[in-house]
C-alpha cells in the first residue's frame, strides 16, 4: 500500500524473504497474524540450532504432517521460539 507508515519495513522484510504476501498478490499488513503464519515468518528470519528434537512425526495433533506450514511449525517448536497449549494442541489458525 502506498504512503502506508510500515511499507519501508514490509518491503526491507519481504527482499529477505522474510515475510510474503497472499496467492491474490497483496500483504494485507493490518490482518492478525495466526500461530501458522508467525511460525513460517520465523521460519524464515531465524536459523539456529535447536534447543529440543522431535522425536516422530508433529508433535501436534491439530497439525498434520502434510498441512502447508507444518515444516515451519515443527522448527518453530524445535528452536524454542513456540510451542503448544494443553492437551497436544498448536492451535494454527488462532490469531497471535
Amino acid at each position: 500500500t502506498q504512503g502506508y507508515w510500515g511499507q519501508p519495513f514490509i518491503e526491507a522484510l519481504a527482499e529477505r524473504d522474510v515475510v510474503t504476501g497472499y496467492e491474490d498478490n497483496t500483504y494485507r499488513p493490518e490482518q492478525p497474524v495466526d500461530r501458522d503464519e508467525f511460525a513460517s515468518i520465523l521460519h524464515n528470519a531465524f536459523s539456529q540450532q535447536p534447543e529440543r528434537q522431535l522425536s516422530r512425526g508433529s508433535v501436534y495433533k491439530d497439525v498434520p504432517e502434510d498441512y502447508w506450514a507444518a515444516p515451519a511449525i515443527h522448527e518453530a517448536y524445535e528452536m524454542g521460539f513456540m510451542q503448544g497449549y494443553p492437551g497436544g494442541e498448536f492451535r494454527p489458525n488462532q490469531s497471535i
